[in-house]
């Protein structure tokens, strides 16, 4: 397998022409025609697989490092040679449109000026002729949908430090200017297996770093974008409408995560319909019903209908989000009660589609009725 320095089919990227392995290979700026991937990495087993991509994990071929020490000495601290391997998306080029060659362009862009404790780290990015090898840091425990079906139930504290740690990776995102535009528990990955007793003893059920930086767009301005993606169960209201957004969604899918760490249950009643999930979506039609908010303190409610304000104008920011009283309160109850496999049992697909249109929806006055508590005219940071 060669590698090449050659610009990625001449592709004219919104900023510039550019080569995708000269800005974002960390290894050697200048002569990265010198060093290929499989002499730098040792693929090993199957971690996942794609349309048109697997996730396989790697090592580095300490070899070629002993032998190359001078090449190395501008790699980051994640690349230093150890016994720890890497998760590398290995994309095949030769099933890539011309767009994807430049989401992708995008998405390493994005991913190479992000550096943060909750984000996903990517490490080496080489392109040949047929492949593009995205050398990223691997987590060992697994995506946040599949840990709430192990758990069968997050505690109050848990959600709480789990949703505190997705809010200061959004916050950071945010604060580049940067819509992560698919927030959703299957790509929100933990740092260690739950069967590791000491990891699960040390609250590592909510250790979560964010990736899938796929749909992930620079805002420039605010009301600025309007490509339809993202998630069915967790895709804000503005974008159903078809109506000029920006970052605020993601904290619309904050608000729907938080909601299903609490209770296991989706806010919004899926039945197969899009049409049906999508009027609840657009008149934020969720309620607290059920048994298992009964222990459920107040201070999580209100955080939950501060997030999921079906107008970007009345949603909280990441930052305000994370000064919300909830995050100083004691929680009244330790756990709940309620089997998260009764109704979170299959993982949303993700989706784009510019020719999106939402018909027939209306829209209530009303965010919404809420178990009689609603959050527009609560100020953020008064709950309980």
């Amino acid at each position: 397998m060669t590698s090449t320095s050659g610009p990625i089919d001449n592709i004219i990227h919104p900023i510039e022409r550019t080569d995708i392995s000269r800005i974002i290979n960390p290894i050697e700026q200048t002569d990265i025609s010198r060093i290929h991937f499989d002499e730098l990495y040792r693929l090993d087993r199957l971690l996942g697989r794609g349309a048109y991509s697997v996730v396989r994990e790697a090592f580095y071929r300490f070899d070629y490092y002993d032998n190359n020490r001078n090449h190395h000495h501008h790699c980051k601290q994640q690349n230093s040679p150890s016994s720890s391997s890497f998760a590398v998306k290995c994309i095949d080029r030769t099933k890539l449109s011309t767009t994807d060659e430049e989401d992708i362009y995008n998405e390493v862009l994005i991913l190479r000026s992000l550096n943060h404790n909750h984000i996903v780290q990517l490490n080496d990015v080489f392109t040949d002729h047929n492949h593009h090898f995205l050398v990223m840091e691997k987590l060992s425990g697994g995506d946040l949908f599949d840990r709430i079906i192990d758990k069968t139930h997050y505690s109050e504290e848990e959600a709480k430090t789990t949703c505190r740690n997705i809010l200061l990776a959004v916050e950071y995102i945010h604060s580049n200017n940067i819509a992560h535009r698919d927030l959703k528990p299957e790509n929100l990955l933990l740092s260690s297996n739950s069967n590791n007793r000491f990891y699960h003893a040390n609250g590592d059920d909510t250790s979560i770093k964010i990736a899938d930086f796929g749909y992930a767009t620079r805002v420039m301005k605010p009301n600025s974008l309007l490509t339809a993606c993202g998630s069915r169960n967790y895709i804000a209201p503005e974008i159903l409408k078809r109506n000029y957004y920006d970052e605020r969604i993601d904290l619309w899918s904050v608000g729907v995560i938080l909601y299903i760490l609490l209770s296991g249950l989706q806010p919004f009643n899926d039945t197969g319909d899009d049409h049906a999930l999508y009027q609840q979506i657009c008149n934020a039609q969720f309620f607290f019903n059920d048994e298992c908010w009964t222990n459920i303190s107040l201070g999580a409610k209100h955080l939950i209908c501060c997030l999921l304000q079906v107008h970007p104008t009345n949603r909280i920011s990441a930052s305000q989000a994370l000064h919300h009283s909830w995050f100083v309160t004691p929680s009244s109850s330790s756990t709940t009660t309620t089997d998260a496999t009764t109704t979170i049992h299959k993982k949303t697909p993700s989706f784009i589609d510019p020719g999106l249109i939402l018909s027939g929806v209306k829209e209530n006055n009303a965010n919404g009725a809420m178990n009689n508590f609603s959050a527009p005219n609560v100020p953020f940071n008064s709950a309980a």
